[in-house]
Parts: C-alpha cells; sequence; structure tokens
C-alpha cells in the first residue's frame, strides 16, 4: 500500500497566526516523514458550509484528489487540541469516505494522552519561562467550550500547579475560567502587577487578535487594563512549538502502517 498523510487544520487559514502553525507543524511533519507524501488544507464548518452553498464537498474533493494521485491508504492527522466538538465534527465528516481507501487512520488530537499533557506542560512553562516573576500573573487563554471536554483546562490547570507554576493560570473565551473569573482571582492573590496572555490554542487565530488582545470592551486585555493591569499580548499558538510539533508527529506515527 502508498500511504499519504494529510494534516488538517482546524480554521480557515486567513490570520498570520493560522498559517504560522499550521507551516511549523508541516515541516516538522515532513521533516520527521520524509518518504511519505504530505497533504494539507484548513477545514472548518464555515468552509464546510460555503462549500455546501457551492454544491461542493472541500473534503470528499482532497480525499479524491489523494486517490487519484495513486494512494490506498491515508492517515489523517487533525491539528485539534483535544477530543472536542471540532475533532468529532471532522471524525463525522470523514466518515462517509473512509471505503474509499484500503487502510484509513484519524491521528489523536494534541492533548489525548498522560504524556501529552506533561510534554505540553513543559513547552508552556519554557515558552513563557521570561515572564515568570512575582509580581506577573502568565494566563493562558483557550477557547472554551459547552461541551464536557471542557473539563481539559481544569485539568492543565492541575498540572501546572502540580509543576510547581503558582503564578501560571487557565481561562477560556466561553465558559469558565472566565475574565471575570480570572481578575477575581489574580485580585485576591494580591500582588500581581503585570499579566501575560498567551493563546492555548493550536493557533494563534481570530480569537486572539479579538477576544484576547482585541481593543473591545470584552477583550481580556481591555478588561485586565480596565482593572488596574499591565497587559502583554503574546501573539502565538502552541503548534509553534517544537515539542508540540513533535507531539503531533508521534501521533501520526502511532498509526502509521507496520
Amino acid at each position: 500500500m502508498r500511504t499519504a498523510i494529510w494534516i488538517v487544520s482546524i480554521g480557515n487559514g486567513r490570520s498570520c497566526g493560522c498559517k504560522a502553525a499550521a507551516d511549523c507543524i508541516k515541516a516538522a511533519v515532513a521533516e520527521q516523514f520524509s518518504a511519505y507524501r504530505l497533504y494539507h488544507t484548513y477545514v472548518s464548518r464555515g468552509i464546510q458550509r460555503r462549500g455546501k452553498e457551492q454544491k461542493t464537498d472541500p473534503i470528499r474533493n482532497m480525499l479524491e484528489q489523494i486517490r487519484q494521485d495513486g494512494f490506498d491508504s491515508l492517515i489523517v492527522q487533525p491539528t485539534c487540541l483535544m477530543h472536542g466538538l471540532e475533532y468529532r465534527y471532522l471524525s463525522d465528516q470523514l466518515a462517509p469516505y473512509r471505503k474509499m481507501f484500503g487502510r484509513f487512520a484519524l491521528g489523536e488530537p494534541l492533548l489525548s494522552s498522560e504524556d501529552d499533557f506533561t510534554a505540553v506542560t513543559k513547552a508552556m512553562v519554557r515558552r513563557m519561562a521570561r515572564y515568570d516573576e512575582p509580581h506577573t500573573a502568565v494566563c493562558f487563554i483557550g477557547h472554551g467550550t459547552t461541551d464536557e471536554s471542557h473539563q481539559i483546562y481544569m485539568k492543565m490547570q492541575n498540572k501546572l500547579s502540580e509543576a510547581g507554576c503558582c503564578n501560571f493560570y487557565i481561562g477560556t473565551i466561553k465558559g469558565e475560567p472566565s475574565v471575570t473569573c480570572m481578575v477575581k482571582q489574580l485580585k485576591e492573590a494580591g500582588s500581581y502587577q503585570k499579566v501575560a496572555l498567551c493563546p492555548f490554542m493550536t493557533a494563534a487565530g481570530s480569537h486572539v487578535y479579538q477576544d484576547i488582545a482585541g481593543d473591545g470592551r470584552s477583550s481580556w486585555k481591555y478588561v485586565l487594563e480596565q482593572a488596574g493591569y499591565e497587559v502583554i499580548c503574546i501573539f502565538e499558538g502552541l503548534g509553534q512549538l517544537k515539542e508540540v510539533q513533535n507531539i503531533f508527529a508521534a501521533h501520526i506515527k502511532a498509526v502509521l502502517p507496520e
């Protein structure tokens, strides 16, 4: 069987942050799996919806292209953070087309095992080490979800606490801990003067530029500044970290044909 690897980035690719993370992940996978043909596309509900309005299916089109290129074995590696709504949506969209290939495998999202959580925690701590000082709070902001997968945010907070990072916090745009909750938490700590905001997302897309670092009155930056903090914004997604790229590569390796 001839095997191809298809990396699926969640989003539309219009943001420079999305492209930066996707390019880093693609480069790492290409380096570690040079013997395999690599494909990449962006997939989102919006892209699929617009495709159907135009009477086309972007996912099916890519799968047909891969099959026409002579591959009968396919590994799809999403760049999702967790087993959440986006991962399940992609899995559902792929389901009708699995029979197009003799062998088909869907790789795990970034945070799938205890080892994944540990490695990402270490990468996050290393990335923000320069801000790890007594009067600065480091807040990693995730998208958040109403889905049960939201529990990963608390799990990551516990991992950071276990690592001794007492001034590292996890917040979310949707759900808890919200920015209001975070302000209360920081005020109770009593000693912070600065807050460094960093995306807890694979890519620094539109949510980062609008909901985290935007000028709108509901953005994390605005709310924290109004609460009296000096705010520093980091425009770099987790996918730009080498450790995270290696995790995605390991998930691909786990489903490669023997």
